[in-house]
């Protein structure tokens, strides 16, 4: 790392910024509530949490920045077709990580919890995708209302969408969305649709 002092004086340090000792205790309590058949996360062993799978964080700071574990589950292929994905609860340690910009657990097995309140704690947050996750206990979407910074949010095969229009309101209210993907949710007891 350097830093410039003046236009003729340039100061360097050989440190490498490592992630924040509270972040890594918050993500490997996350990996407790998990079941992680195929191993994705078995390298979360190591001091340094940056250098984990799925983890990205600041070079200057250390803060986790980027939890993506986006895993291959099929939800409607039922041959064997799924290569790796994990399962189980969400922690709510992950409300440890304020800085955390990218949150991605599309594509795992998380059809038998809801989407988790807490991560309306999470107001740095700018990408989510949360898609599969069983949306029956959102509480109107009322988790969404704190997260003014997202600028994409995929709920993609979302089930259970019984408080839609409550969840449509809270999205509309955020103020950077750009991108919201509602792919292959049922909606059809929300909208008529007339020939």
């Amino acid at each position: 790392m350097c830093l410039v002092l003046q236009a003729d004086q340039l100061v360097c340090s050989k440190e490498v910024v490592r992630c924040i000792q509270s972040e890594r205790q918050a993500l490997l309590q996350f990996k407790s509530g998990l079941i992680d058949e195929f191993d994705m996360l078995s390298f979360w062993t190591t001091e340094d949490c940056c250098q984990w799978y799925g983890i990205g964080c600041s070079n200057i700071t250390g803060h986790v920045l980027m939890l993506d574990l986006h895993g291959d589950y099929n939800y409607y292929y039922y041959g064997g077709g799924n290569r790796f994905y994990i399962r189980g609860d969400i922690h709510n340690s992950l409300m440890e990580l304020q800085q955390l910009k990218y949150l991605n657990l599309r594509g795992n097995y998380f059809t038998d919890i809801s989407i988790p309140g807490f991560i309306g704690s999470l107001r740095n947050l700018r990408y989510h995708d949360l898609s599969g996750f069983d949306n029956r206990d959102h509480n109107g979407g009322q988790w969404l209302s704190n997260l003014t910074s997202l600028t994409h949010l995929h709920m993609s095969s979302i089930l259970n969408l019984d408080r839609f229009n409550s969840l449509l309101e809270m999205v509309g209210k955020l103020p950077k969305l750009g991108e919201l993907n509602l792919t292959d949710c049922d909606l059809s007891d929300h909208f008529s649709f007339y020939p």
